[in-house]
């Protein structure tokens, strides 16, 4: 979500060399500590970089407050939380991570809502469906709308003669990438809870009814994690096809229903298995180019 490579925007404000040489200090720090824990995360080292990150965030909560840099961190543990299953502790850093978004940018900003994805799908992984799924649906149309917004810009920067120069360009496709692996999420999971709570409250009749347009926006979601956030093999693939497979387990009681995701599970990842060269991948941008 927060770029590792970037400073936070709270440099602009910095009002002396001395603060600012100290925010410097604190986000080379960050970015060293986020580098170390990718790479335990890499190695399949999972634990090693909760605790890291986790003994890094008290230690520079108590010597420098609740510092705005220290979000990216936080997104991180969330992630690594999250993909341990320890669903309760990621909810605790989800809630913080919101809280210290809105507090910089306000209820009501754009930016909110990329975080509010993540604070939805922790949600309702603790069983909060209902308040999951609003935060999630809330976020979508608003992530949809900048992400088409971003798309354009860049569009129209190839299209200039003068252009972007290499830094301006990568820093504009990063943020359609987070833009874009955000949306994801949100469809992704907003379709897979939207099932489990459709099926939690006897209503797995409307669910089925509208099966094929649930299904385009949970693989369109998919599929956009896979293209922007690590790949087949990345953590975000892993997560969403882990609570898809919990999802068809879980489907016993409604038989229609059952069988439906069970069939998508396989579809799933049948999709995860091959990649860019599955056909999903072509219609997708087929659809996206109006064709």
């Amino acid at each position: 979500m927060y770029s590792m490579h970037a400073p936070p925007d709270a440099f602009k404000y910095c009002s002396s060399t001395q603060a600012l040489l100290a925010d410097q200090q604190l986000w080379a720090e960050v970015e060293a500590v986020g580098a170390q824990a990718d790479e335990l995360e890499r190695l399949g080292r999972r634990d090693e970089a909760i605790q890291l990150l986790k003994q890094t965030l008290a230690r520079l909560e108590q010597e420098r407050g609740p510092d705005f840099s220290l979000v990216a961190l936080r997104q991180m543990l969330w992630d690594a939380l999250y993909a341990e299953c320890q669903h309760h502790d990621a909810l605790v850093v989800a809630a913080q991570v919101f809280a210290a978004v809105q507090d910089r940018f306000g209820k009501d900003s754009a930016e909110l809502q990329l975080v509010a994805v993540c604070l939805g799908v922790s949600s309702a992984a603790c069983g909060r469906l209902e308040a999951g799924l609003k935060l999630i649906y809330n976020a979508a149309p608003v992530l949809q709308h900048n992400l088409g917004r971003m798309v354009e810009q860049a569009r129209a920067a190839a299209a200039a003669e003068d252009g972007l120069d290499e830094q301006a360009a990568a820093t504009l496709q990063d943020a359609i990438d987070k833009l874009a692996a955000a949306l994801g999420e949100a469809n992704f999971y907003g379709s897979v809870f939207t099932i489990r709570h459709a099926a939690a409250t006897q209503r797995a009749a409307g669910v089925v009814e509208g099966w094929q347009e649930l299904q385009a926006i949970l693989v369109s979601g998919f599929a956009s994690l896979m293209a922007t956030a690590g790949g087949p093999e990345g953590s975000a693939v892993a997560n969403a096809l882990r609570e898809h497979d919990r999802l068809a387990h879980d489907m016993g009681a409604e038989p229609l229903l059952a069988r439906l995701v069970s069939a998508q599970n396989e579809w799933l990842h049948e999709i995860r298995e091959q990649g860019p060269a599955h056909p999903v991948f072509q219609q997708i941008a087929s659809a996206q180019l109006g064709g």
